[in-house]
């Protein structure tokens, strides 16, 4: 009736107040990531820092298969719930606590947006991705909040429901290998499976989930959920087999100062590769781009430096403001006076090809 209506509206934007507090929350989150994205990188060059989150990643993904319990996010939400008012207002503070708590607790696939976010140079990106991610979220206390007479014909578990929390589980696994793997050895051995032997592990990593789940086997559910997680890794990150170029290694100059100095004195332009150890799409560069026989011809025209980001210090930080470097890869393009040509900085991963191209418009002189 009427009163039905008019409760539903009011729980409508009650909900969407809520909703609008979370929202609000990763926005923020965006922005601070896609601002101090090299600093933010620079966090995670410290294994222990690194070791920590893969651990927590671990930790969760486990939880998600109900190998291991986890019960400090209610205690929190608990907390937040008290410090929340009435009405509105109320609504609106419970979302912005429950988006910080939410954080820590949604924390891998928010990690890796945040990444992302950080990577990508841009603040209104960053904040729109972040936007989009806890909307994407509130929708369903939207949905629930308005409806939420319907919650209790939700099943508590069982079939579908142990499907989500095992293909979450796979997800955060995925994360904590694209984590790990720089620190491994075996950095792109994952990613260069072949495509059958990754379909493979994802069929047996389903069949060990539902095996798992099905007779209560905690083992099952975890080979499972690592199995289908190596293959999504192999699936997302394959790329063609890296081309074997000249074997000789690079001869980068080590500072921004030295590499123009030798363009100056060969009158060419100046490449200056900004690197670190913990940047996925630098590694990309290393094992595909800069191997390509083109591109090392490339090079021999042009004089090419390379600064290390891995650990941050006076120089890095000096251009880092310098250039305004958002976040890496950056890869940057100065004529023989050490200016940035413009239109030339490269920000994301650019194959042999695309690279080839852009340096060659780079380097012809505009008229």
């Amino acid at each position: 009736g009427d009163a039905g209506e008019k409760s539903r509206l009011r729980a409508f934007l009650l909900s969407l107040s809520y909703v609008g507090g979370i929202s609000l929350t990763y926005t923020v989150l965006g922005l601070f990531a896609a601002r101090s994205g090299a600093i933010f990188g620079q966090l995670l060059t410290n294994r222990w820092v690194m070791g920590a989150i893969v651990l927590l990643l671990i930790m969760m993904a486990l939880s998600s298969l109900e190998v291991i319990r986890f019960s400090f996010g209610s205690a929190l939400t608990n907390k937040a719930n008290r410090i929340g008012g009435k009405g509105f207002a109320g609504a609106f503070l419970m979302g912005l606590v429950s988006g910080v708590i939410a954080g820590s607790c949604t924390g891998p696939v928010l990690a890796a947006i945040l990444i992302v976010a950080a990577q990508s140079q841009s603040a209104a990106w960053g904040a729109l991705m972040l936007f989009c991610y806890s909307m994407g979220m509130g929708i369903i206390f939207l949905v629930l909040g308005t409806f939420s007479g319907m919650i209790q014909k939700v099943p508590r578990s069982g079939g579908w429901l142990n499907w989500v929390k095992f293909i979450l589980a796979a997800l955060i696994f995925m994360v904590a290998i694209f984590f790990a793997a720089p620190y491994t050895d075996n950095v792109g051995g994952l990613a260069q499976l072949p495509m059958q032997t990754a379909l493979v592990a994802i069929s047996v990593g389903a069949l060990l989930g539902f095996t798992g789940f099905k007779f209560e086997l905690k083992s099952l559910k975890v080979i499972g959920a690592l199995a289908l997680a190596v293959g999504g890794h192999a699936v997302v990150w394959s790329h063609p087999a890296p081309v074997a170029g000249d074997a000789a290694e690079l001869q980068w100059k080590h500072s921004i100062e030295e590499t123009v100095t030798e363009a100056k004195a060969r009158n060419t332009i100046a490449m200056v590769d900004l690197y670190a150890d913990w940047c996925a799409a630098c590694k990309e560069f290393d094992g595909i781009t800069f191997k390509d026989a083109k591109v090392r011809e490339l090079f021999g025209a042009i004089a090419i430096g390379r600064v290390d980001f891995t650990e941050g210090d006076d120089n890095t930080d000096k251009i880092q403001s310098d250039f305004e470097v958002i976040g890496l890869p950056t890869i940057l393009f100065l004529d023989s006076a050490g200016k940035e040509i413009p239109d030339s900085r490269i920000t994301g991963f650019m194959g042999p090809e695309e690279f080839v191209k852009h340096v060659g418009a780079v380097s012809r002189p505009s008229p």
